[in-house]
């Protein structure tokens, strides 16, 4: 899930290579990062505030694309808590887009967001991203 995760299993195993699991959906930009990595042995930045928001746009423009306005809606209801997460849009914000019922009501909230900026604090550098949760065996409940 992050690049240090990475790491630990390059060195404590001495494998040949690693598996991306649900890291990549929190932070897409984890490959980008960690290619950097392999070649400077820094992560370099994770996605900008503007990079997350168009690739939250794109990501519902291809829902919409492919099963129309209501079910995109539906089922970006559940990545919105990454998204949010990630972006620290604040509960407010959250919560209108894990009950998102429309385009018109998508395009009001992506561009209230971009106006506002990144909050205070935010950064390209931050080491910290959104944590997806993960199982941790077969019978794990979460």
């Amino acid at each position: 899930r992050t690049i240090a995760d990475a790491e630990r299993m390059l060195q404590v195993t001495d494998c040949a290579g690693i598996a991306i699991g649900r890291g990549g959906l929190a932070n897409p930009w984890f490959f980008r990062q960690l290619v950097h990595w392999v070649h400077t042995g820094e992560p370099g930045p994770r996605g900008s505030y503007e990079e997350r928001l168009r690739f939250l746009e794109r990501h519902f423009e291809r829902l919409m694309d492919w099963r129309g306005e209501h079910m995109a809606c539906l089922q970006f209801r559940k990545m919105a808590a990454w998204y949010c997460k990630a972006l620290r849009t604040g509960k407010a914000i959250q919560q209108i887009l894990v009950m998102l019922d429309s385009v018109n009501t998508f395009q009001r909230i992506v561009n209230q967001l971009r106006e506002k900026g990144p909050p205070t604090g935010w950064s390209e550098w931050d080491s910290t991203d959104a944590n997806v949760a993960v199982p941790a065996g077969p019978i794990a409940h979460w």
